[in-house]
């Protein structure tokens, strides 16, 4: 009965964070346009008007497209469709993707060649997902590092695993945080000025949980973080 209760709070807490994240973008866009009704006079000032009020709106989209992805992955299991993936490959999308975002983000490489008669380092798992997961780790890394140069590693740990590291020299984690920045709409109080919702990481690590994997956040010894991915491998001989 405890768990139960424990579940329905974690509900309505939940619901009552998502309420009010999505009507500040809301409310922000009905004061823009309630000013703008009374006192732009020109179609120079009715444009900046309304370009705030589509930025606000933005925002809102973006929620609710975080939102729609949490539910699909909690509520996936283990029914999405998989296949065998070239997770160097994978990872390659996710970069080439973001820097259309970001052209100046520049990346450092560490990724392992084939050898012998190692072809490709595989995955069984859902490209669309993983990507997706890996974007938004590069976006936490460049955003909290002001763009800064990313390092990203990949290891075989063993016939059976991978390893993924993506090293930013941002401003960190607070040391109390711990695990608390996977819950949904968990914000450390050094991200406050920056742009976000608290989603991105809840969503990363309900993917990588979905493929059998795991993501870790670790203070790096003089500054920024290191996202720690591991997933089951197929090793291609």
């Amino acid at each position: 009965l405890s768990r139960i209760q424990t579940l329905v709070e974690s509900q309505k807490s939940f619901i009552s964070f998502a309420s009010h994240e999505l009507r500040t973008p809301l409310a922000a866009v009905q004061g823009i346009l309630e000013t703008s009704i009374n006192y732009d006079k020109d179609e120079i000032a009715l444009r900046a008007s309304l370009e705030a009020a589509r930025k606000e709106i933005q925002k809102a989209i973006g929620l609710v497209n975080g939102l729609l992805q949490l539910a699909k992955i909690e509520s996936a299991d283990k029914i999405v469709e998989r296949s065998r993936l070239n997770i160097v490959d994978v990872l390659l999308d996710a970069i080439s993707f973001y820097k259309l975002k970001k052209p100046t983000q520049e990346f450092l490489f560490d990724i392992p060649e084939a050898k012998d008669n190692e072809t490709s380092i595989e995955v069984n798992g859902h490209a669309q997902l993983l990507r997706t997961a890996f974007i938004n780790l590069i976006d936490n890394a460049s955003k909290y590092s002001h763009q800064q140069k990313i390092e990203i590693k990949l290891s075989v740990e063993s016939p059976q695993l991978i390893k993924i590291k993506i090293i930013d020299r941002g401003i960190g984690i607070p040391a109390e945080v711990g695990s608390q920045v996977f819950e949904p709409f968990y914000r450390a109080k050094n991200v406050i000025g920056f742009e976000g919702f608290g989603l991105g990481l809840t969503l990363t690590k309900g993917i990588f949980s979905l493929h059998e994997g795991d993501v870790k956040l670790l203070t790096n010894e003089f500054s920024g973080v290191t996202a720690e991915i591991t997933l089951p491998a197929i090793l291609s001989r």
